[in-house]
């Protein structure tokens, strides 16, 4: 089976259903760069997240895939971080 790639997980998060009715919006503030250079994320908060098996290998094969080509930001923070901020990026512009 194959597994998804980042592209399909963020088209599904952006059909994710709306908040219920009821419970408030709040806007969406501007989220920045994704990746900054190295050396200027230092207050950058740590988060850690909990993952299915097949989201993780999929970032693996994301990671594998851009440090064979030799792009930058082939680290599992730098993908997640710019996934979250295309899709926060486009759920403000909604």
């Amino acid at each position: 089976m194959r597994k998804p790639s980042i592209d399909k997980l963020a088209q599904d998060l952006d059909r994710a259903p709306e908040p219920r009715s009821g419970i408030p919006s709040f806007p969406i503030p501007q989220v920045g760069e994704a990746n900054p250079a190295r050396g200027q994320r230092g207050e950058y908060p740590k988060i850690t997240i909990t993952v299915s098996p097949e989201i993780l290998t999929a970032l693996r094969m994301m990671q594998a895939q851009r440090q064979g080509r030799g792009l930058p930001n082939h680290g599992l923070s730098e993908i997640i971080r710019e996934a979250v901020t295309y899709w926060l990026e486009n759920r403000r512009e909604q």
